[in-house]
């Protein structure tokens, strides 16, 4: 869901080379289980994390750009359409937080109270929110929400390649790109 979001907004080709970007961080927030020190469902699992994240990737893949156009002038081999580090750091960037930001979403839709709510709006408030619909391990839910996002992504994706003529929204709100 969150890379048919980023198609929407950034257009083709580049919001399809997200995809990886996407599925690398949708489970990262729950790298908190992996820590003993840091709580479940605890700070990675706020805005500000996926926010954080998505700056350090965003930043990372400008540079990562800079540095391979600057010292083996591939980028335009690989990419033909051509590479701008600003878009499209800012684009893989976007794809990381959205990708954080709807794992965090999805937890606040299953079951659980006290460690198994989250407070995304932490340091701001610590409102939990928790909405009860299921268990995080119930693999009906798990497999449509999965299959949920693939129909988006894939129907987002053949419009645009079906009417290549609309605009991303990045154009109609005259953000360059």
């Amino acid at each position: 869901m969150a890379a048919a979001v980023v198609v929407l907004v950034a257009g083709l080709p580049l919001a399809v080379i997200t995809v990886p970007v996407v599925i690398a961080f949708t489970m990262v927030p729950d790298v908190d289980q992996q820590i003993g020190f840091i709580k479940h469902r605890g700070v990675t699992h706020t805005i500000l994390f996926a926010v954080t994240v998505g700056g350090i990737v965003g930043a990372a893949v400008i540079a990562w750009i800079q540095f391979a156009v600057k010292e083996f002038e591939v980028m335009f081999t690989v990419f033909p359409w051509g590479v701008q580090p600003l878009r499209t750091g800012a684009v893989m960037g976007a794809a990381a937080t959205l990708s954080l930001l709807v794992h965090i979403f999805t937890d606040t839709l299953t079951v659980g109270s006290g460690r198994f709510g989250i407070h995304p709006f932490w340091p701001v408030s610590s409102q939990q929110i928790r909405f009860g619909f299921c268990k995080a391990a119930n693999s009906w839910a798990n497999h449509l929400l999965f299959g949920a996002g693939v129909v988006i992504f894939s129907t987002v994706v053949w419009l645009r390649l079906a009417f290549p003529w609309l605009p991303s929204l990045s154009a109609v709100f005259g953000v360059a790109g």
